[in-house]
Formats: C-alpha cells, structure tokens, sequence
C-alpha cells in the first residue's frame, strides 16, 4: 500500500466519524470499509471507462465523498425515500445510502454507462433498498411511478438552479424538500430573482468542514401542500 492510499484511509476514518457520530465503532468501521471499496472501484473503473477524472485516492475522498455527505444536515430526519436525479456515477447518492442505510435512495440518470458503474458499486457493497432509472428527467417526472413520490430529491451538477427546480420539483411531495447542490460562486443575481418571483420557500445554505479543506453551497426549496 503507498502512502497516499494510507493517507485516504485516514482521511476515511476521520470522514465516518465527523459524518456518523452517532453510530458504534462497529458500524463505523464497516462504513468506511464500504468507502474504501467504492474508492477502489472509481479508480479501477476510471482506467477503463473514464468513469470519473477525479482519480487520486485523497481527492476521491474529498471530492467526491466529503463533498455528497455535507447534504446530510439538510436531508429531513424524517425522509424516507430520496432521489438524486443526474446522479452520474452516484454521487451523492451512494455516500448519503452508505451513512444513512435506513433510506431507500433511487438513482436517475440519462447517461447509462455512468450509471451501470452506480449499480454495480451498490451492489459490490452490499447496499440495499436502492433502484435505478435509466431515463432522462423529464421523462422521468411524469411516470406516476415516480412524480411526487419521494421526500427529498437531490441534484449536483445538474443544471441552473432555475432548470434544476424545473426537473426535479416534479420527484417531491408536497412537504417535501429539494436540495440543490451550487457552484462555489453560490445563487446567480438573475436565479435568485426568478425563484423568489415564483414565489418558491426557498433559503441559502454554507456547509464546510474545514478539516478537510472543501465548502459546498446548496439551494434549498420546500414544496408546499401535502
């Protein structure tokens, strides 16, 4: 093992217990056993399939890890169905389901090579009450199967913030939430405006975790009625 795959797995251990304090040193070690075997998969399946371009085993944790489990605070404590719509490889996805077992997470994703890799990491670790959606979202919006039947959806990378209400809005309930993940430079002038004309719940939120050096912005909107 070199030293940088040792530091990871420092950098994972460090991880699990700032992200599930409150679970045994049992569950904790099987958690950032679970990270580990998906940071091996992402580096395996990058060198073929060009899966992701984040490939060096402390930015895995960092980047893609770290950066996903920052929308745990912001996930009701009492969801219990959530989609990420656009979850590309899984993420936030797979790090959410890994320190959250209880919640049933269903991925959407037009790109089917990406998410082949999600489901076959899910069930490489063992992960269940998962599903996987092989459609574009709007498509996908209007299947009664999945239109307003989740309490969160979440969206990283996906689109504007404008565009990202406009596809995934349709996934949640009523009382339910939808958290958007933003770029560094947080909610546009123009976007902020277009939101609070529509008249949306909406609030700002800053998650950082400076131990490992990485902030995350989200956009966070609750859909009204139940």
């Amino acid at each position: 093992m070199n030293t940088r795959s040792l530091a990871s797995d420092g950098l994972l251990e460090g991880m699990v217990a700032q992200f599930c304090p409150s679970t045994s040193p049992r569950t904790q070690a099987a958690s950032a056993a679970k990270f580990r075997q998906l940071s091996r998969l992402l580096q395996e399946w990058s060198q073929r399939f060009n899966i992701t371009s984040i490939r060096d085993p402390q930015a895995i944790v960092v980047r893609h890890f770290v950066d996903s489990l920052l929308v745990l605070p912001l996930i009701p404590g009492s969801a219990g169905r959530i989609i990420d719509v656009g979850c590309g490889a899984g993420f936030p996805g797979l790090p959410v389901k890994i320190c959250r077992p209880e919640l049933e997470v269903a991925f959407l994703d037009s790109r089917q090579k990406a998410l082949i890799f999600a489901k076959h990491a899910a069930a490489t670790l063992g992960l269940k009450g998962v599903t996987f959606h092989h459609s574009r979202a709007e498509e996908a919006g209007k299947d009664p199967d999945l239109r307003e039947r989740f309490d969160c959806a979440m969206a990283k990378a996906l689109a504007r913030p404008k565009k990202v209400l406009d596809l995934c809005l349709p996934f949640v309930r009523g009382g339910g939430r939808l958290i958007a993940f933003l770029p560094s430079g947080g909610l546009g002038e123009e976007d902020r405006a277009w939101i609070e004309a529509s008249g949306l719940h909406y609030w700002l939120e800053e998650r950082s975790e400076e131990v490992f050096g990485w902030r995350r912005r989200f956009l966070v909107v609750e859909k009204g009625g139940k």
